[in-house]
């Protein structure tokens, strides 16, 4: 060093009774082992419950087979995009007539009361024109439509009535869970189940699901639903 001082090259020592930084400590390392090895424990008996299990070979075929994976993919890809296109139209769908809605109940001669009644995939845009236009829709009926996440329950503020069929498992999947919500949340609600029904049991033109019966019933509740929540 220039001026006549010095240094040292040796590394200053590390203080008695500090532990170092760099090493967990004996206990440490003891419950970082022992973590470890029931990790390895668990992922290995999972791993072979799934490789010994029946359908593994089925699943290997379907799904970690190359040449039905290449096969597959444009159809995954043609799908993926219709589900994003139904999604887009769908919230443009609920925007548009939400603000149709809106429209409506200044129209002159109105009373100023607006009520939705939609079947199957209407059914399940009434839902969600429920949930979005908050008190600008007083009454809607959805028929066989499928419910929205219960957590979206406080937003509806219209009275609704919800008519399922007995046999619709697929929609009552989700249908009953909100219609549930919404009576969990203190809205005003009512819901029927028609047993032995079809989805689609109003539906005249389809033979094999009409049921006149049921469709007549459930059509004289909706008549008297909005003549209680609309008025004349």
């Amino acid at each position: 060093m220039i001026g006549g001082g010095s240094t040292s090259g040796s590394i200053p020592p590390v203080p008695t009774g500090r532990r170092s930084r760099l090493l967990p400590a004996p206990e440490d390392r003891r419950g970082l082992l022992i973590a470890l090895a029931s990790t390895i424990v668990v992922f290995t008996v999972l791993g072979y419950v799934v490789l010994s299990s029946p359908g593994w070979p089925r699943f290997q075929q379907s799904f970690l087979n190359p040449e039905v994976f290449a096969e597959s993919w444009p159809r995954i890809l043609r799908a993926f995009g219709v589900n994003v296109q139904l999604f887009l139209m769908a919230e443009v769908l609920v925007l548009a007539l939400g603000l149709l809605v809106a429209v409506l109940r200044s129209l002159p001669g109105a009373n100023g009361k607006i009520g939705a009644v939609g079947f199957c995939w209407g059914g399940a845009m009434v839902n969600r024109i429920a949930a979005a236009a908050g008190d600008t829709l007083d009454a809607g009926v959805p028929f066989y439509g499928s419910g929205l996440d219960p957590a979206l329950a406080p937003r509806v503020e219209a009275a609704m009535l919800l008519h399922y069929a007995g046999l619709d498992e697929r929609v009552n999947g989700t249908g009953l869970p909100w219609a549930q919500a919404l009576k969990a949340a203190g809205k005003d609600v009512e819901w029927h189940v028609y047993d032995g029904v079809n989805h689609a049991f109003h539906n005249d033109t389809s033979a094999e699901r009409y049921n006149a019966a049921a469709a007549k019933l459930a059509w004289e509740r909706t008549l008297a639903f909005f003549g209680r929540e609309l008025g004349s």
